[in-house]
């Protein structure tokens, strides 16, 4: 559900960075105070909150904190709704909400019911962002928090409220697919105490290689404690298999021209 991130020097002064994941947060059913409930989790379980610690939240528990679940019986399906549903053999009601929650539709794929579409926030990702795991109900749908980057402001701010001055760092991850590969990845759609990228342009590597580039924080470690769809189960990953994409099942696919040549 949510775990911390602590930068710390171990023995010898080798540098060291722990992933700590924080149980007993209740279920949320709307309008909890997250800041106080982790910073409390995180005391009980004997890890309490320090200043420069990073906190990251899963997207499900800030939006279900803000009343961002949503019926589709509510929903009325529109003529596009409609025509996009029979397409891609969708809910009408989850396209319609799709459609209210996207700017506009970048990619369907009709074969496998996928719907990719660039989100109010800029997002680009599967059905908005909106999903129906973790929730109650069958036609129960979470949507993503309305403002990610105020929500992580929010509760930064609870944080340091409730303890007395605790300066922590507060990224809220969701899992996104990824083009050209299988599986999904933990990507920050909100920050705030800390800059979510890392200018190296104008710096030199090893070799005195001027780089150009800029790199993103590890902040999305949290996933090695959460796993992935379950609650409050950590784990530790000591190998890992390197897996190779096949270009046949995804999405976004290279267009390749086959050139033959007669001797």
């Amino acid at each position: 559900m949510l775990a911390f991130v602590s930068e710390n020097a171990s023995m010898n002064n080798v540098p060291r960075l722990e992933v700590l994941g924080i149980t007993g947060i209740p279920e949320i059913i709307g309008g909890e105070s997250l800041g106080t409930l982790m910073a409390d989790a995180a005391r009980d379980q004997g890890t309490p909150l320090q200043t420069g610690d990073v906190l990251v939240v899963t997207q499900k528990i800030v939006s279900k904190a803000e009343h961002r679940l949503f019926d589709l019986n509510k929903i009325q399906p529109s003529p596009l709704a409609l025509n996009f549903a029979k397409e891609t053999h969708k809910d009408p009601r989850l396209v319609e909400l799709v459609l209210r929650e996207s700017r506009a539709v970048v990619r369907m794929d009709s074969e496998r019911g996928i719907i990719i579409s660039e989100t109010r926030h800029g997002f680009v990702c599967a059905n908005a962002g909106i999903d129906n795991s973790n929730v109650p109900g069958d036609d129960i749908v979470c949507l993503l928090p309305e403002d990610s980057d105020r929500s992580a402001r929010e509760i930064r701010d609870e944080i340091r409220r409730h303890t007395g001055g605790t300066d922590v760092a507060i990224i809220i991850s969701d899992t996104f697919g990824r083009a050209w590969r299988d599986g999904h990845a933990n990507i920050a759609i909100g920050v705030a105490g800390m800059n979510p990228v890392k200018d190296y342009r104008g710096t030199l590597d090893v070799n005195g290689m001027v780089l150009k580039q800029l790199g993103e924080p590890p902040h999305i470690l949290n996933i090695l404690c959460l796993g992935r769809g379950k609650r409050n189960h950590p784990a530790i990953i000591d190998q890992i298999d390197v897996v190779l994409p096949h270009i046949e099942s995804e999405l976004f696919q290279i267009k390749r021209t086959v050139a033959n040549s007669s001797n």
